[in-house]
C-alpha cells in the first residue's frame, strides 16, 4: 500500500493564484492524500476559492495567524500522513509528483528527506529549470536551501524528531528545518521535477533578498556555534561581519568536523553574494567576493564570481537597482 501523504497549503491573500495551486494538488490523482489549507484570514477571494473545493479537502480554516511559519505548523499539527510537504498558495505541484515520491519512500524506509528538481515561473511566463546539483552535497544542507522547498518531502516521524518550523523565522524557516531533517536521517536527491515556484512582485523571493540574507546568516551562525570545533569558520564570519551570536544551539545528532563546516561555509558565502548582489547591496557583495578572490581562487572561478566582483567594485548601486527594477516589469 502506498503511504499517506499530507500536503499543507498556507494561504493569505493569494486569491489570484490559489485555485491553480489547489488543482495542482487534487489533480495528482494520488489515492492516499490528505490536503490541508491554513488560511490566515484572507480578505480577497481566497475563502470563496477554498469553499469551492472543500469537499476534496481534509481540513481547512481561515483565521488570523502569526505568519507563514505559524500557519504551516498549524498544518503539521493536523497532518496524519506518513509523508508531509507544504506548497505555498502561489506555487504548483507537477503531475505525478506525489506518486513518484510515495514509491521512493515506500521502497526505502530509512529515508528522512527526499527532494527533486523545480521550475521557476517568472512574471512574463518564462520558465527556468532549477535542477538539484549533486555537487557539494551534503555541505549544502548546512549552508542554505540548495533546492526548491515545494519539491521537498519528509517523513512525519523525522519531523517529530527534528521539530517543527521556528516561528521566529520568516525567510529562512525552510532552510532551518531542512538542515535539521538532514541531521536526523538519510536524504536522497532525485532527478524528477516536482514543482513550479512562482516568482512575482508580491512574492517574498522577489522583494526581500536582504532579509533572506540576514536570516540565513543567523541560521548558519547557529550551525557553526553548535558544532565543535568551529572557531576557524566563526572567525571568518566575524571578519566578513556575517556572524550573529545565537542565543540557542542545535542539538545535532551528527558530528561535523571543522573541514566539513568550512566547505559548508563556502556555499553559504556564495548564497550571501547572490542575495546581496540581487538586492543591489553591492558593498557587501564586493567584500565577500574579494574574500573568495584572495582566499579561495578556485572557488572564485568555480562559482563564476568574477563578473559579480567587478560589477560590485565599479558599478554604482543605484544604477544596478534601476536596471533590475526595469527588468522586473517584464
Amino acid at each position: 500500500m502506498l503511504p499517506k501523504i499530507s500536503v499543507i497549503t498556507p494561504s493569505f491573500n493569494q486569491g489570484p493564484y490559489l485555485e491553480q495551486t489547489i488543482n495542482s494538488v487534487i489533480d495528482q490523482g494520488y489515492p492516499n492524500i490528505e490536503y490541508i489549507i491554513i488560511d490566515g484570514g484572507s480578505k480577497d477571494q481566497s475563502v470563496d476559492v477554498i469553499r469551492k473545493y472543500e469537499e476534496k479537502l481534509s481540513y481547512w480554516v481561515s483565521e488570523p495567524d502569526q505568519g507563514q511559519s505559524h500557519a504551516i505548523n498549524k498544518g503539521f499539527l493536523k497532518a496524519t500522513g506518513d509523508i508531509i510537504t507544504w506548497i505555498n498558495s502561489d506555487d504548483l505541484l507537477l503531475p505525478n509528483a506525489l506518486k513518484i515520491v510515495a514509491h521512493v519512500f515506500r521502497d526505502d524506509p530509512t529515508l528522512s528527506l527526499v527532494h527533486g528538481n523545480g521550475i521557476y515561473l517568472w512574471p512574463n511566463g518564462t520558465k527556468t529549470e532549477v535542477p538539484v546539483s549533486p555537487e557539494g552535497f551534503p555541505y549544502k544542507y548546512l549552508s542554505g536551501m540548495a533546492f526548491t522547498q515545494p519539491s521537498s518531502f519528509f517523513r512525519r516521524s523525522s519531523l517529530e524528531k527534528a521539530g517543527y518550523l521556528d516561528e521566529s523565522l520568516h525567510f529562512g524557516m525552510d532552510y532551518d528545518l531542512m538542515l535539521r531533517l538532514f541531521d536526523v536521517g538519510k536524504t536522497r536527491q532525485l532527478d524528477d521535477y516536482f514543482s513550479i515556484y512562482r516568482i512575482h512582485q508580491e512574492s517574498k523571493t522577489s522583494t526581500s533578498k536582504i532579509r533572506f540574507a540576514r536570516e540565513w546568516a543567523q541560521i548558519f551562525s547557529k550551525v557553526v556555534y553548535s558544532a565543535n570545533p568551529a572557531s576557524r569558520v566563526i572567525n571568518i564570519l566575524k571578519e566578513l561581519e556575517l556572524y550573529q551570536q545565537p542565543g540557542t544551539t542545535y542539538a545535532f545528532s551528527k558530528h561535523y568536523e571543522e573541514d566539513f563546516l568550512y566547505q559548508s561555509l563556502l556555499y553559504f558565502l556564495n548564497f550571501q553574494i547572490i542575495f546581496h548582489y540581487q538586492s543591489a547591496s553591492l558593498e557587501r557583495a564586493k567584500v565577500i567576493t574579494h574574500w573568495f578572490k584572495k582566499n579561495e581562487p578556485l572557488y572564485f572561478n568555480k562559482f563564476g564570481l568574477k563578473p559579480v566582483y567587478y560589477r560590485s567594485k565599479y558599478l554604482p548601486a543605484p544604477l544596478l537597482q534601476y536596471g533590475r527594477s526595469i527588468l522586473a516589469r517584464y
